[in-house]
């Protein structure tokens, strides 16, 4: 039968499938948890986190704009200025009159964060500046040209990065490592049953009737193990029956090929006599072969 080319797909993902049990019941359970766990995180990322940083970088350019135009209009006082607003802002600062600076960034905007600087920073800021995001993990700098020098600004990550990030992806990936580990527990003492079913069946088909088979598991599973052992006992009693039965077919037989050969022994020597008697060694050599078979 030729498959139709929305049939060719599925195949394909049944040669990808873990062919036991287990390994498709970890795929069911595995699947929906990393697909969930996506979803969460490009929520979290679109409603929370960039949301955040849009306000941290905002606040930041604010802060960064206010304490240049008050060094631009008052050089002579940016020591005290620098002091008061380092207390206030928890940020260090540095003022170097007379100095210029290339505008631009020291770097490629390639994360979110740069764009958010670059773009808060564009909008707020009133004089040149370049900004550097890589040279520390832990905090920002930025340089801005005054018309009276170069102030620059050293800020912890904080200030322009949500922390709870790390946090709430932390949290996630931790939560999905215990549900998956969970996961893998439950369904092996789920399997557990059936591969002791399983293996009592295979010792059985060996000839091993009398495998030890201990009922436990679902519901379902116990069934299974239960119907199993039902009908290994139903078809031990049936073998029983057949031996019993074939031991007295065989008693029966064996009983009249004595009779035959003691009535042989009662004839002459003759021809006829010889020639019986192989007919009846032969009957009690087929006999014995039927018996062996069955």
């Amino acid at each position: 039968m030729k498959l139709l080319p929305f049939e060719r797909p599925s195949l394909e993902v049944r040669r990808v499938l873990p062919r036991g049990f287990f390994g498709r019941a970890l795929v069911i359970v595995a699947v929906p948890l990393v697909l969930l766990q996506l979803l969460l995180a490009a929520i979290f990322y679109e409603e929370h986190w960039e949301e955040v940083g849009r306000q941290l970088a905002y606040q930041f350019a604010n802060q960064l704009n206010s304490i240049s135009k008050q060094i631009a209009n008052a050089p002579d006082r940016s020591d005290a200025i620098i002091s008061q607003s380092q207390e206030a802002f928890n940020i260090r600062l540095h003022f170097e009159p007379g100095d210029t600076l290339d505008a631009g960034r020291l770097h490629p905007a390639d994360s979110y964060l740069d764009y958010a600087l670059e773009r808060m920073l564009g909008r707020r800021l009133d004089y040149a500046y370049r900004y550097d995001t890589r040279s520390r993990d832990d905090a920002v700098k930025v340089q801005v040209e005054l018309p009276s020098g170069v102030l620059t600004v050293v800020a912890p990550i904080e200030h322009v990065s949500s922390s709870t990030t790390n946090i709430f992806i932390s949290l996630m990936i931790m939560s999905s490592v215990l549900a998956f580990v969970l996961a893998v527990y439950f369904l092996r003492q789920q399997v557990l049953p059936l591969r002791a079913v399983a293996r009592a069946a295979e010792r059985f088909g060996r000839g091993d009737t009398h495998a030890p088979l201990v009922v436990r598991g679902a519901t379902e599973v116990r069934r299974v193990a239960q119907e199993f052992l039902t009908m290994r006992d139903r078809i031990q009693a049936q073998i029983e029956q057949r031996t019993e039965f074939l031991a007295g077919v065989s008693h029966d037989l064996r009983t009249l090929v004595t009779r035959l050969r003691l009535q042989l022994e009662l004839l002459g020597d003759t021809d006829d006599r010889n020639s019986m008697k192989a007919d009846l060694d032969e009957m009690e050599l087929m006999i014995e072969s039927y018996l062996a078979f069955a």
